[in-house]
């Protein structure tokens, strides 16, 4: 005997349009992030100029759903500022600052100095460095991968409003499996 009840259609709607509001709000969330981030000129950045004094490597934790990650960090003070300056391991940035002997050279960077900083104060908004002569982050190379990441994300958002609407407004129909019988007495 079969205790099973079966869901109503406005309860598997209710349920559909919960499962996709989730990814929706995530994929909404990250577009206006890259949107934000993309839009960021000189005029809105802090801006240091001055030599590097250290660069030294730190450990940033962060913690997954199972297990907990450490990535190394490199990091750049420079003379005449309190911030400090990271790039995470397989950051282009990472690389190229880890074959490079920067002390004593003059660096100038443009940064947000308003943005969520790691261990020990360091921030990773990095949008323009230069060491001496030599082109580490560009500002026009991180806007136009913002860019495409904005335009992924909310077209991810868009779909999913899509679907979500078309859920909704799904008409009721019947979700009958019961064949209809055809009398073959006349």
């Amino acid at each position: 005997m079969n205790r099973h009840k079966k869901l109503s259609f406005t309860a598997k709607k209710i349920i559909s349009v919960a499962v996709i509001s989730l990814p929706f709000s995530f994929f909404s969330y990250m577009g206006i992030l890259t949107v934000i981030r993309g839009s960021k000129t000189f005029d809105k950045l802090n801006h240091v100029q001055g030599q590097v004094t250290d660069v030294r490597q730190i450990k940033h934790k962060y913690s997954t759903k199972f297990k907990t990650v450490y990535k190394d960090v490199l990091v750049l003070t420079v003379d005449g500022t309190s911030d400090e300056f990271g790039f995470m391991e397989g950051n282009d940035a990472y690389e190229k600052l880890s074959s490079f002997r920067e002390i004593g050279k003059t660096a100038e960077i443009y940064y947000d100095g308003s943005g969520k900083r790691i261990e020990q104060g360091v921030t990773l908004h990095t949008f323009d460095l230069k060491i001496g002569n030599y082109q580490i982050v560009n500002i026009a190379d991180i806007k136009r991968s913002e860019r495409v990441g904005s335009i992924l994300f909310i077209s991810g958002a868009l779909i999913l409003l899509i679907l979500g609407i078309a859920v909704i407004r799904k008409k009721d129909q019947p979700q009958s499996n019961d064949a209809i019988a055809i009398d073959d007495d006349e």
